[in-house]
């Protein structure tokens, strides 16, 4: 290959690199998009509380429509324990939304254009409520109460637990990381029922976090094994 020839080859690659001809890709913009909203039951209103723990208490999937009405693979978001969610990184256009959790719910198709917000209705599993009861400088007694909202599904245990933080579910409570199960109290249950717990061994005049939760043994519905559950409900043990 003569001189002239490279010379030429050169000039030709400065110039392409120069231009961007060398992967268009580069130049497409980033997701800028943004879906959130809440879980909300569809007989009450209410946002459906949901597990602390990551994962636990069911996922939002978004599956992005192209141009023949199919769908892409599916972009996760998990729901908060207050029961809403957020993905702040996707892009503009049509999705198929499937929610996933302790309820009922239909999947529907949304518009994303920019921040937008969108509440899902869905029907929860079983309801789960709790009250407190008698805190004393050591102790704490609650009682529970679950409920089904459906015939076909059968409630196969409930829950009660405790802990330092306001992270608490089935997997996080109080003495977790030390294998210590005294302030997560499940006992296997047969429909509808009201339970009273008692935690002992608190310290005085300590901050804790309580809730109840409830699963069902319908395994071909909850294969997951989500529980549905109360509200967080922060108590102070007496002392000084």
């Amino acid at each position: 290959m003569n001189q002239n020839k490279i010379l030429f080859y050169l000039i030709f690659l400065a110039a392409c690199i120069q231009s961007g001809c060398s992967n268009k890709l580069d130049n497409y913009e980033p997701p800028r998009a943004s879906l959130s909203g809440a879980i909300i039951d569809s007989r009450t209103n209410d946002t459906v509380p949901m597990a602390s723990s990551i994962g636990q208490g069911g996922i939002l999937n978004l599956f992005q429509m192209n141009y023949s009405s199919t769908a892409s693979g599916a972009i996760g978001s998990n729901f908060l324990t207050n029961g809403t969610y957020k993905n702040a990184s996707i892009f503009s256009g049509t999705y198929k939304v499937a929610p996933s959790g302790p309820f009922y719910a239909d999947t529907i198709i949304a518009t994303v254009n920019g921040d937008t917000k969108l509440d899902l209705k869905v029907r929860p599993w079983i309801y789960v409520t709790l009250k407190t009861g008698n805190i004393t400088d050591t102790s704490a007694t609650f009682t529970y109460s679950i409920k089904s909202n459906d015939a076909a599904q059968q409630i196969a245990q409930g829950g009660a637990f405790l802990n330092t933080a306001s992270v608490v579910d089935v997997q996080e409570f109080r003495g977790v990381n030390k294998g210590d199960t005294r302030y997560r109290k499940i006992q296997p249950v047969n429909g509808d029922t009201t339970i009273t717990v008692v935690f002992t061994g608190l310290a005085p005049n300590t901050t804790y976090y309580i809730r109840a939760g409830s699963s069902t043994a319908t395994s071909s519905i909850n294969p997951q094994n989500y529980y549905n559950y109360s509200k967080i409900y922060a108590i102070k043990t007496a002392g000084k």
